[in-house]
């Protein structure tokens, strides 16, 4: 195992993503003003800052959250879209390995220092999904699920919402969805339109299997959700 050291003593990393097994990245909290991108070419032997001049500012109180490690997501050649929080929910988005960026602000609820886009999750360069939530509101009603079919230029919030705070959502299959928080999961069979809750069983990370979706929780808590039949284990 090699060990790599964040040469910022600010920084914080949230999350990482690869197009390849050479070609992967890491993204954290601003330094400086900008949100600080690292991007490696040989598999994860050397990492270099990039997107410096064109990534833009961050806006005074925004941050990102590392809270299921999904705040990022990759996609293509060169695709990848980095969900923000706090002062707006803003999606950044490069097409190019983080070359070159472009932001554009979402409807997720973002009217605190503890709220924004939590998780984000492509199934191509153009279909994708943001959720998130507000930590400090775990169980209320809120705009909390986002989606978009031109690669994140506009985003258009779901028909109804999970209840609560929602860290992780991922792509069962192109139509099914599964999204979870610490206080419940909730799923999807029509691309994210719609939400059906599953369970009030948290949990705070989540990854896909085959016909499985599998969380991760407090206490060493493992679940178990069988998405030919949408159950839960």
């Amino acid at each position: 195992i090699k060990d790599s050291t964040n040469p910022k003593k600010e920084g914080f990393y949230n999350g990482m993503g690869f197009w390849n097994e050479q070609d992967g990245i890491f993204y954290g909290d601003p330094v400086d003003g900008k949100f600080y991108v690292l991007i490696t070419r040989d598999g994860g032997e050397t990492w270099q800052e990039t997107g410096r001049t064109t990534l833009p500012d961050n806006l005074d109180g925004e941050h990102a959250y590392a809270a299921s490690g999904t705040g990022i997501a990759v996609s293509g050649t060169g695709h990848a879209w980095l969900g923000t929080g706090g002062a707006d929910a803003r999606v950044f988005k490069t097409e190019d390995y983080g070359n070159t960026w472009t932001v554009t602000s979402s409807p997720i609820i973002s009217n605190s220092n503890s709220s924004g886009i939590f998780s984000v999750a492509f199934l191509n360069e153009n279909q994708g999904i943001i959720t998130g939530g507000d930590y400090q509101i775990r169980e209320g009603i809120y705009e909390n699920v986002a989606l978009t079919t031109d690669g994140g230029q506009t985003w258009n919030l779901a028909n109804n919402f999970p209840i609560g705070l929602r860290s992780v959502v991922v792509y069962a299959n192109p139509t099914t969805l599964v999204t979870i928080g610490s206080h419940g999961s909730d799923y999807s069979t029509d691309g994210g339109k719609n939400w059906t809750a599953i369970s009030k069983q948290g949990y705070y990370a989540a990854d896909v299997g085959e016909h499985m979706v599998f969380g991760v929780g407090a206490g060493g808590k493992v679940g178990k959700i069988d998405i030919s039949g949408v159950i839960e284990n």
